[in-house]
């Protein structure tokens, strides 16, 4: 992101903005990967400590959900983050969390 001082003031914003959408993406893929990496390890471990995997890819999952909203997301971002919170959720579903009806 260059910016230059005879750019105006809403061309800044609006690189800015993308920057800043391009981080959230990846932050949320992130926290994507994280809650699969916690479900794979909530399969194997002790019940104790699945239970704490289990609610760390919860929490995962509900950060994903409520940043997506936040952002603008291309077709095909929205594609790709809808097949992979529905992998996610089945994942979390079998390991016993339930979810209320309205959610994705």
């Amino acid at each position: 992101m260059q910016l230059h001082p005879d750019d105006s003031l809403a061309e800044q914003f609006e690189e800015r903005r993308r920057a800043f959408e391009q981080n959230m993406i990846g932050f949320l893929q992130t926290e994507l990967e994280l809650a699969k990496t916690f479900t794979e390890i909530a399969k194997t471990d002790r019940a104790e400590k699945a239970a704490n995997h289990l609610s760390n890819a919860r929490k995962a999952y509900d950060t994903v959900l409520y940043f997506l909203g936040k952002i603008r997301l291309s077709e095909n971002e929205k594609r790709e983050f809808a097949v992979n919170l529905g992998a996610l959720k089945a994942d979390l579903e079998k390991l016993g969390e339930t979810f209320p009806a309205r959610e994705s």
